[in-house]
């Protein structure tokens, strides 16, 4: 998602490229309903009222030209800030929400739908966010196997929380997997072995423990709102959520680095 950032692992990079390849900004965009620019401005507003659209695009001779938000009486020219392209892939739109709440989509030089940071709660992003965190989980048990090559790490989560993966490990077993008790940590678990090891928070990347604690709060409250169909900013912002996925990425890349020493 970053283009700076060059060495992310391969298992990253192909999820990144089946998002570039094959989903892009129009699957989570809507049709821009526009106006001549000429017309009833109180006829257009009165609309925008009625339809509950907080954006409508503005005509200038038959072409799309600017917008008007619900609640202003002035129209806003398009900038090359908030315009992309039909083929601009979502894995690249997501960061641009960064710094603006509308990305308006230009389809032969005509700007014909929009996206909003509600379009962000869409399947297509979901199934990127937890893609990446999916990801994230696999890259931190290689860090604690790494790590805790013995058995200490029993000692660094509560009792409860071993009771919870020894009952998830003997169910796995019934079934016949291949798994380790380690296999059965959850995310939380992970955080709490993780942040113990001063060097290896300093290996990831983190400049504190409290840091750390934060991003991987952060990244639990997401995974659970994405696994449980939530409000993806439920407890937080678009803004959060976009500053955590560049988090992983840093995250992930240090992981890589761990791997091949």
């Amino acid at each position: 998602m970053n283009p700076k950032q060059s060495s992310i692992p391969s298992p990253y990079r192909s999820l990144r490229k089946l998002f570039e390849e094959n989903i892009h900004v129009n699957h989570i965009s809507e049709e821009l309903v526009s106006f001549e620019a000429s017309g009833k401005m109180d006829e257009i507003k009165e609309y925008m009222e009625q339809t509950g659209f907080d954006v409508v695009g503005l005509k200038e001779e038959g072409k799309v030209v600017g917008y008007l938000e619900r609640g202003r009486d002035a129209a806003v020219r398009f900038q090359p800030s908030n315009l992309v392209s039909e083929s601009t892939p979502l894995i690249h739109l997501l960061y641009l929400f960064e710094d603006i709440d509308r990305i308006f989509i230009l389809e032969r030089n005509e700007v014909t739908r929009l996206v909003t940071l509600a379009d962000l709660q869409k399947p297509p992003v979901r199934m990127l966010l937890f893609g990446i965190i999916s990801l994230m989980e696999m890259h931190l048990l290689h860090v604690v196997k790494h790590v805790y090559q013995d058995a200490s790490w029993r000692e660094k989560i509560s009792a409860e929380r071993l009771r919870h993966a020894e009952h998830l490990y003997e169910l796995r077993k019934e079934r016949n997997e291949e798994i380790t008790l380690l296999d059965c940590l959850q995310l939380s678990d992970k955080k709490t072995l993780i942040v113990k090891k001063r060097e290896l928070l300093a290996n990831l990347g983190f400049s504190s423990r409290a840091e750390a604690e934060r991003f991987f709060n952060k990244l639990e409250r997401l995974r659970n709102n994405l696994a449980h169909s939530q409000e993806l900013t439920g407890g937080g912002s678009f803004r959060d959520i976009i500053q955590t996925v560049r988090q992983c990425e840093l995250v992930l890349e240090a992981c890589e680095q761990m791997h091949s020493e």
